[in-house]
């Protein structure tokens, strides 16, 4: 009989969390280039577990379902601060009962129907700094 002790387990656990991750890291790298170049690989293996958190912390715990809040997060932000939104994402995402597939995909099609389905990013206006405060621009596909 072949028994796995709860260490193991974890240990299972965690090598699957992190090939996830890997997998997210190279997805971001690939789809959201701006914010990769920023953020680099560590910062975006940070992100990335942030919003494994978040999700875990808001009932979205399978593997689609928190690969959609990923990129939804990479995109409008960890908060949905870049959302006309913002607030009724927060609401939607922190709802108690709400099955996380359906969670998230309410969110990804709200979100899309704002934006038309165009990426929104930071951008700096014409002639200000680096540093200075962004604007939001959509980007078109």
């Amino acid at each position: 009989m072949l028994i796995i002790r709860n260490e193991q387990m974890h240990v299972f656990g965690t090598s699957i969390q992190e090939q996830f991750v890997d997998c997210m890291v190279a997805h971001i790298a690939t789809e959201f280039t701006a914010k990769h170049a920023v953020w680099g690989d560590a910062g975006t293996r940070e992100f990335v577990r942030r919003v494994i958190l978040a999700g875990d912390q808001n009932g979205v715990r399978s593997i689609g379902a928190v690969a959609v809040l990923i990129e939804l997060m990479a995109q409008f932000g960890e908060r949905f601060e870049l959302s006309p939104d913002k607030v009724w994402a927060r609401k939607l995402l922190a709802h108690p009962t709400l099955p996380d597939r359906p969670k998230v995909e309410a969110l990804r099609d709200r979100l899309a129907s704002r934006t038309g389905g165009r990426r929104i990013v930071m951008a700096t206006p014409p002639g200000c700094a680096a540093d200075a405060a962004p604007v939001l621009k959509p980007v078109e596909s």
